[in-house]
Parts: C-alpha cells; structure tokens; sequence
C-alpha cells in the first residue's frame, strides 16, 4: 500500500496587549498553555495563535 502525504499550512496572529489597556490580566496562551509573566494578545477569544493556526491548517 503506497504512503500518502498530506501537509498543510495554517496561519493566525494577534497583537500583544500593552498593559496600559483595559484588557490587563488576560493570560497569554500558547498551544492551550499559558504563558506566566508575559503579556496577553488581543483578541475576541482566547488568542492562542498555536492552537487556531492549527486549526486553520485542519
């Protein structure tokens, strides 16, 4: 039975979030980890730009 190949390419970004702004607190989360000591990205969830660029590329 031949081998086949599937690759694929996801892609998400997000700002990281000044701590002069309202949304202090947020963690920053990386593949569903979160991040101690280092600011929050913005956005409408939970900005964990690993896990939606992988989800993008699924």
């Amino acid at each position: 039975m031949p081998v086949i190949s599937i690759t694929a390419l996801g892609q998400d970004s997000h700002r990281f979030v000044p701590e002069t702004e309202e949304a202090t607190g947020k963690p920053l989360l990386l593949g569903g980890i979160e991040i101690c000591g280092a600011p929050g990205l913005a956005g409408n969830s939970d900005a964990d730009v690993v896990l939606h660029a992988l989800c993008n590329a699924i």
